[in-house]
């Protein structure tokens, strides 16, 4: 059994400032998008955005974030997001540092509890978690 699928990125990454000359770890998430009645390309956006802007970019353990949306294939409601650190380590500290970082942007909790209600309707419960190790010396 296999899937062909195409992905198409998305404005919002987070670059890596320089090509990688050690071994780096990333972390892959795969999310199942919902499009709810309700929503908006401009609310999720806006709302991805916020999110991007005050936690992921100021996390000083991530050191690459690349969003993806699928274009092509059989299942359009992957989202993808590849998460890019010095080591499984930095990956521990990096969801500890996202914690503290959305409790700095949204020190009211009911404020932190609407944003992340209104973010989650635009995702179903399903997602997948994959971590990969980049080696340098295999880059191309």
């Amino acid at each position: 059994m296999h899937s062909d699928e195409i992905y198409s990125t998305l404005d919002g990454a987070k670059m890596l400032t320089e090509k990688p000359t050690k071994t780096m770890v990333y972390y892959v998430r795969v999310s199942h998008r919902a499009f709810p009645q309700d929503g908006t390309i401009e609310e999720v956006m806006a709302l991805r955005k916020e999110y991007k802007e005050n936690v992921i970019d100021k996390n000083k353990y991530i050191q690459g974030y690349y969003p993806s949306s699928h274009a092509w294939g059989s299942d359009g409601r992957d989202f993808v997001e590849a998460f890019v650190v010095e080591s499984l380590g930095d990956l521990q500290l990096s969801m500890e540092e996202n914690q503290k970082l959305v409790k700095d942007h949204w020190p009211d909790e009911a404020k932190a509890d609407a944003f992340f209600e209104k973010l989650e309707k635009y995702e179903t419960v399903w997602h997948g978690d994959f971590i990969y190790r980049h080696v340098p010396e295999l880059t191309k």
